[in-house]
């Protein structure tokens, strides 16, 4: 017997649209079956299709990825700004991922829109000038609680900052240490008045916060 909460995700999924086939194709496939079995999955595709929203929204012409994978999340964000005339950073240090994630946005015709960077991500980060319409946080969570000088240091003022997998906390599988992390990173977010933010049920959790304008 079909319980409401199943009938309201069967009406939510009726509506729900691709703007890339890769996004498309890649949720078809179980996700359970993919060989990069030691990372974590690609975004949730609702949280993929709000980025693409949130950079329309905004008109963004700059957004920075951190945490790049097979490219999942990079082709709803590089779809959008082949709207608003803008592109994307990404940065992964994966080694394996890189190639797939590259031939991916050559694939998908998005690689003039995308900038990928195969290095750390702290290293990275010390060399990117600010002005950033929108960072994207998906990288390893024990990096979490360590950014938050420099998403405000990148994030122009009113730029908005979004952070996956902020209920892992509350996820049954997740490794301790994750959620620490995590936790810490919730933690300290609610309680910078520097940023405005929310946390949604999307996926593992996607926490979006706006950057104050000083």
């Amino acid at each position: 017997m079909s319980t409401h909460a199943d009938e309201r995700n069967s009406y939510l999924r009726s509506f729900f649209k691709y703007d890339h086939d890769f996004n498309r194709r890649y949720d078809e496939q179980t996700r359970n079956e993919r060989q990069y079995v030691d990372l974590q999955p690609s975004v949730d595709a609702r949280s993929g299709r709000l980025l693409a929203l949130l950079i329309r929204l905004i008109r963004a012409k700059r957004v920075l990825e951190l945490g790049t994978s097979i490219g999942y999340s990079a082709h709803w964000m590089a779809s959008a700004l082949s709207e608003t005339g803008g592109y994307l950073v990404t940065v992964d240090s994966h080694p394996r991922t890189a190639v797939e994630a590259k031939a991916n946005f050559e694939a998908g015709g998005l690689a003039d829109r995308i900038e990928f960077i195969n290095r750390d991500v702290m290293e990275v980060l010390s060399e990117l000038e600010p002005g950033f319409d929108l960072i994207f946080m998906d990288c390893a969570k024990g990096l979490y609680p360590q950014l938050m000088d420099h998403y405000y240091r990148l994030l122009r003022p009113g730029g908005l900052l979004a952070v996956d997998d902020t209920l892992f906390p509350m996820e049954e599988g997740v490794r301790q240490g994750l959620a620490d992390k995590v936790d810490q990173f919730n933690h300290q977010i609610a309680q910078d008045p520097r940023f405005y933010d929310t946390m949604l049920d999307l996926g593992h959790g996607l926490t979006i916060a706006v950057r104050d304008q000083g």
